[in-house]
């Protein structure tokens, strides 16, 4: 696995919403208007359809508002840092030496009770673990 091209903190300024228009999630949208259902098969169905529409047609247009007239600006920070598991919580390093703890993050293990075979995850079971202390043999 490399390396990634930009690591350590990338800040995004004045990014254009023109770019970000076509990635918005529009399910939690509908959702928050109570008309349960996935974009954009809520568009065609049957009870909450029509309704899904007429509110999807003024997101647009405000949405079109906002970009046209740039009533709204976009920003971000992203950070990419080497890290690893332990236990429950990913720790984040510097850099590659992972001499220098940046941060702890901890997290829940899955609560629910599940089938046999079925264990319960953990956001840090997805983090490599920390490689082995001195020389491999």
């Amino acid at each position: 696995m490399s390396a990634p091209a930009a690591p350590g903190l990338t800040i995004f300024q004045d990014f254009d919403l023109k770019e970000l228009v076509d990635f918005i999630d529009w399910s939690p949208f509908f959702k928050t208007w109570e008309l349960n259902g996935r974009y954009p098969e809520i568009l065609t169905h049957p009870k909450l359809g029509e309704e899904a529409n007429k509110l999807y047609q003024d997101a647009q247009s405000l949405l079109r508002r906002i970009v046209e007239q740039e009533l709204l600006g976009a920003q971000g920070v992203a950070g990419l840092f080497p890290a690893n598991s332990a236990g429950d919580d990913i720790e984040v390093y510097k850099d590659e030496s992972r001499d220098s703890l940046l941060t702890s993050f901890h997290f829940l293990r899955q609560q629910s009770v599940k089938r046999s075979g079925r264990p319960n995850r953990c956001l840090a079971d997805f983090v490599a673990p920390p490689p082995p202390a001195g020389p491999l043999v």
